[in-house]
């Protein structure tokens, strides 16, 4: 979702190269990562300008840390003002919002009323043997089509 919420007009596009994302933003070239368990820690420079930043929060799962980080690089280029807090919240919402609607209908499309026609165990994957193939064709009343070692 993070990467969706940073193709903004003024960032056309991003890339990962070795354990960074690299993106163009105001037709600078941006360098930066986060780092997330508790907490976030986010890095970014823009390395022709000569600048960079470093952000730590404790407000994990949020593109806080982006909105800081591009704020500050607005300032320093001399860039117009842009909420970019503000901006990410919009697109956050709209995103959210998709996922809402496409869970709302895929429940709509399912049939109610119906259940699997086997136990859930029959579904699980596993690399099938010789016991776990005879245990099927008793259940089901096929015979398995290949061979199975141990």
């Amino acid at each position: 979702m993070l990467s969706q919420l940073l193709q903004q007009p003024e960032m056309p596009h991003i890339m990962y190269a070795l354990g960074w994302f690299v993106q163009t933003v105001r037709g600078h070239e941006m360098i930066h990562h986060a780092g997330t368990s508790t907490v976030s820690a986010f890095v970014a420079f823009l390395p022709d300008d000569h600048v960079g930043i470093v952000i730590l929060t404790n407000a994990n799962g949020t593109a806080f840390t982006q909105a800081v980080a591009l704020t500050a690089f607005d300032r320093f280029i001399g860039a117009e003002k842009t909420d970019w807090n503000e901006r990410f919240l919009a697109a956050s919402s709209q995103i959210e919002k998709g996922i809402e609607d496409a869970k709302k209908a895929e429940a709509s499309r399912r049939k109610k009323g119906t259940r699997a026609s086997h136990p859930i165990e029959d579904y699980a994957g596993g690399t099938p043997t010789r016991d776990t193939a005879r245990s099927t064709s008793r259940r089901t009343g096929r015979r398995s089509a290949r061979r199975t070692t141990e």
